[in-house]
């Protein structure tokens, strides 16, 4: 009977054991997809199958058929250069034809990819656009910020997305100077411009305090009036600002796009895509938040986000597989007063500009008019 005994706890102590492995092995996914701050090499998942006249055929490199099919706006990128592409000309599912100018000519077989930011380099560089390069004193170090106009009552304050660097927000900087307001595009802790986070990784949120001091820095240049539009996780860290910062109330308006509104619901909708059993998935989650100290209820911004009572814009794609549209279509409907939601079926995560830039535009300046 002893024997048994030993026997049976034996094996429950090596069960125990596997599942423990292997709910390390899918915290450490989650580290490297969420927290991580290494930087991943681009995927050059599309080929050059032929260059015309001012188009380009592509065939998918490794049947990424969304990819290849997406519609719209996008700046083609190769290692040794890039170019631009507007409209698909021609699909036959398996490969497509684009529009394409650009200085540089991709060589036939070359592996390229779809840019979402469509433009690259300084304002001035991409729009030529003057600016100002503003250092300012965040609270782990210098965190420079792009400032173009000044001595306006309206600020927009751009903040971008997880991995992402300030070139995200120059798509949308022409209409922002077209409602005449003064643009403030920042960087925060962890950025490649500024100094780590004490831990070491990203914090979907735990970012505001950088935030908050691009706030003060636009109140004391004469703001009254300040709209937050955040990318991705930068609405995770608008969001934030708006619970924790006592300077939330000159905050008049949210513009978000593909908002991280709540950071458990894109790990479920991360582990759902890899099509992961739910039970090794919460194993992956309790390691996790042993590993890391998640707190999952603080990453949670609905509750602020239903309870504000300033206009909210929204653009996500419902093709979205990084941030999922349901937190988005849950707090419009939650929150109709306040919250608008503009969505497109077959828009994949932050690419709404890049879908239809003119639509997007007109939308954002319409609600910053309205916000006067």
């Amino acid at each position: 009977m002893k024997m048994i005994s030993i026997g049976i706890l034996i094996v429950m102590l090596l069960a125990l054991a596997i599942l423990f492995a292997i709910g390390w092995y899918y915290s450490e996914v989650l580290k490297k997809a969420a927290f991580s701050t290494e930087l991943v090499p681009n995927e050059y998942n599309l080929i050059v199958r032929s260059i015309g006249n001012g188009t380009i055929e592509l065939i998918s490199a490794n049947n990424d058929v969304d990819e290849l099919s997406e519609k719209g706006h996008f700046k083609l990128e190769w290692e040794a250069g890039s170019g631009f592409t507007k409209a698909i000309l021609q699909n036959d599912t398996s490969r497509v034809t684009r529009s394409y100018q650009g200085e540089t000519i991709p060589k036939i077989g070359e592996h390229i990819r779809l840019e979402t930011f469509f433009y690259s380099g300084t304002p001035k560089d991409a729009l030529g656009i003057d600016f100002e390069e503003v250092d300012l004193q965040c609270e782990l170090g210098l965190c420079p910020a792009w400032q173009i106009g000044n001595n306006r009552e309206n600020w927009v304050i751009a903040i971008h997305g997880k991995g992402s660097n300030r070139e995200e927000a120059l798509r949308i900087i022409p209409a922002l100077q077209k409602a005449q307001t003064s643009i403030l595009v920042i960087t925060y802790q962890n950025d490649p411009e500024t100094n780590p986070s004490k831990n070491g990784y990203y914090g979907f949120g735990k970012e505001w305090p950088d935030l908050e001091i691009a706030v003060q820095y636009a109140l004391e240049q004469g703001a009254k009036n300040i709209i937050l539009y955040g990318f991705s996780m930068g609405g995770a860290i608008s969001l934030s600002f708006m619970r924790e910062s006592p300077y939330a109330s000159s905050v008049v308006g949210l513009i978000l796009d593909a908002p991280v509104i709540s950071f458990e619901s894109i790990v479920n909708h991360g582990i759902a895509e890899r099509n992961v059993p739910q039970f090794i998935g919460k194993i992956g989650k309790w390691v996790a938040t042993l590993r890391f100290r998640i707190p999952w209820q603080w990453l949670d911004y609905h509750k602020i986000a239903t309870s504000l009572e300033i206009p909210i814009l929204i653009f996500h794609g419902a093709n979205d597989k990084l941030a999922p549209i349901q937190e988005s279509e849950k707090l419009a409907l939650e929150n109709p007063t306040y919250v608008s939601l503009v969505k497109t079926d077959t828009v994949g995560h932050a690419r709404m500009w890049n879908h239809n830039p003119a639509a997007y535009e007109k939308t954002v300046l319409e609600f910053l008019h309205a916000l006067r």
